[in-house]
């Protein structure tokens, strides 16, 4: 519980943050809040971004999330999360100016299935994360972002979900196979791999406990998700975001427990024409 008139302390320097500015999003003095929203121009620069008006307000908890709103383009970062989360969350805005469609980055609908969405954006994040990567610079903090996630999905939480290790699935396929550079592969192979297979493992696993023999998750399907998601090679470059929208629909279509015509109900609302 606060008190009213004892001053907090912030959470990145330790200096003195009157109550009035400990909001329950953000717990950082005005220097650090400066301090982020001068990293978030230099990588808005840095992806040509700087022509557009994007506001950054720094949490201390939870997911970083990028939105349009009413015209307004928003990120919240969490800050003690890895800097490329940032440069993520500007990267939707890339992807959405270079296919020149919004709902890449728009929060769905509240009446779409939010499992489904989910999936959807691990997938769209593949992309995402390839246009940041055409800027060498950008590399290092990647690296560093898969090196922070690796233990999380190594071991995974038991708190975590069907759903979040299929999404952390998506994602980390098109990471390994198309996204880190080949050096770096390399010195991370062994845990690589392990993470990979770790994911598959526990889908498979919790699916067996969820679902009927016919919903449940096995070793073909992660085959033939694999094939579908290897064809990101061919569509990475795209300019055209009905391409990517059959992208996602192709390999979602794949997992047993989705129906076909629930993903096109969904896919058609996320994701409209």
């Amino acid at each position: 519980m606060f008190s009213f008139g004892i001053t907090q302390k912030c959470e990145k320097c330790g200096n003195d943050v009157p109550l009035s500015q400990y909001t329950l999003k953000t717990r950082l003095c005005n220097n650090c809040i400066g301090k982020i929203k001068n990293e978030k121009k230099k990588f808005q620069k840095i992806l040509s971004l700087d022509n557009l008006v994007i506001e950054i307000i720094p949490i201390y908890d939870g997911h970083s999330t990028s939105s349009i709103e009413n015209g307004i383009r928003t990120i919240e970062y969490n800050y003690n999360h890895p800097k490329y989360e940032l440069i993520h969350e500007l990267g939707h805005f890339l992807l959405s100016e270079k296919v020149q469609y919004m709902n890449f980055v728009s929060q769905p609908p509240s009446n779409s299935n939010e499992e489904i969405f989910y999936y959807s954006n691990s997938i769209i994040d593949g992309f995402v994360d390839f246009n940041c990567l055409k800027i060498d610079y950008n590399h290092s903090y990647y690296i560093r972002y898969i090196k922070a996630l690796l233990p999380g999905m190594i071991n995974i939480p038991k708190q975590a979900t069907l759903s979040d290790i299929i999404q952390g699935f998506l994602k980390f396929f098109i990471s390994i196979n198309y996204l880190i550079k080949i050096d770096e592969k390399k010195k991370l192979q062994e845990e690589l791999i392990n993470a990979l297979e770790n994911l598959k493992r526990f889908s498979i696993n919790q699916s067996i406990i969820m679902y009927s023999n016919k919903k449940r998750l096995n070793q073909k399907n992660f085959r033939h998700i694999e094939a579908e998601l290897s064809n990101f090679e061919n569509v990475k470059e795209t300019l055209d975001y009905q391409t990517v929208i059959k992208f996602i629909y192709d390999v979602l279509r794949l997992i047993p427990f989705i129906s076909e015509n629930l993903l096109g109900n969904q896919i058609s609302l996320i994701y409209p024409l």
